[in-house]
């Protein structure tokens, strides 16, 4: 049988994927930094994809922090000594920080960076390499918009409201925004 590893597979989009992915016939495999979340995922696809999953041998977790430097490695590990055949990679992990960028702790913010970042990059690069070498396999990498939001409609509105003189990043921002048809957070 072959497997998807699903990060941030416990909720949202990544949970919905696990559901899908176990009624095409893949078994899944559920990476998260919660063991709760983990098991509470893993009874509710046993519970709603009865009738397709007949064996609980095909729903794996690992619980495994992609925050930390050295998560991404250390998934890649446990996942191998798993001994089954990983077809597709899902980077889905991912969370968001509310507020001014002033008030954001910097642990937080490197904790994301190294969980959006750096974790999926790592993954990426551990398994294309077993990938190629199978000479088959995809990886999917989940993003959001909100980054962009998040991105122009914070740093560069600091910036404007400071005075300083960002004008050439700002247009910059709104010119790519034009060019994707998103015009909401155009910044002049």
């Amino acid at each position: 049988m072959k497997y998807v590893l699903i990060t941030g597979g416990t909720s949202g989009i990544g949970f919905a994927m696990a559901g899908e992915f176990l009624e095409r016939g893949y078994g899944v495999i559920l990476a998260s930094s919660s063991r709760k979340n983990l098991a509470i995922a893993k009874r509710k696809l046993e519970v709603k994809k009865s009738k397709i999953v007949k064996s609980t041998r095909y729903i794996i977790t690992i619980e495994q922090d992609l925050s930390v430097e050295g998560g991404a490695e250390r998934l890649y590990h446990k996942a191998k000594t798993l001994g089954v055949d990983i077809e597709i990679l899902v980077n889905n992990a991912g969370f968001g920080l509310t507020g001014g960028t002033e008030s954001i702790n910097i642990k937080d913010d490197k904790k994301m960076i190294q969980l959006i970042v750096t974790a999926p990059v790592c993954l990426c690069k551990l398994f294309l390499r077993d990938m190629y070498e199978k000479g088959r396999g995809k990886i999917l990498n989940v993003a959001s918009t909100g980054a962009f939001d998040i991105f122009c409609g914070q740093v560069f509105h600091i910036q404007l409201q400071q005075g300083d003189k960002a004008g050439g990043s700002s247009k910059r921002c709104g010119r790519e925004y034009t060019v994707s048809g998103n015009n909401k957070n155009k910044i002049f």
